[in-house]
């Protein structure tokens, strides 16, 4: 689960997270954006990496409890059609 603001200075704690899980053998890698208050282009990246990572052994990377602004930033880049979006889209 990502917390609070996702941005250069915080998205190292993301990638080291994936790596950890790849590590273990884990193929489905679930990211909840239920606390994140805010994320820049630096967390997009590092979603689109853990997704390389993910697929190249054969899994996928979703993304849960996404609210209605992530959605529309998924969508104007065009990664809600590259990642799996499940449960309901927050209002906010």
């Amino acid at each position: 689960m990502l917390h609070g603001e996702i941005d250069h200075a915080s998205v190292g704690e993301l990638d080291t997270h994936v790596k950890k899980v790849l590590e273990a053998g884990v193929t489905e890698v679930v990211v909840s954006f239920g606390s994140v208050t805010f994320f820049d282009s630096a967390c997009l990246a590092a979603l689109v990496r853990a997704r390389e990572a993910v697929v190249e052994r054969g899994g996928r990377v979703v993304l849960s409890d996404v609210n209605r602004y992530a959605l529309r930033i998924l969508e104007l880049t065009g990664l809600d059609a590259v990642f799996t979006i499940e449960g309901q889209v927050r209002a906010s």
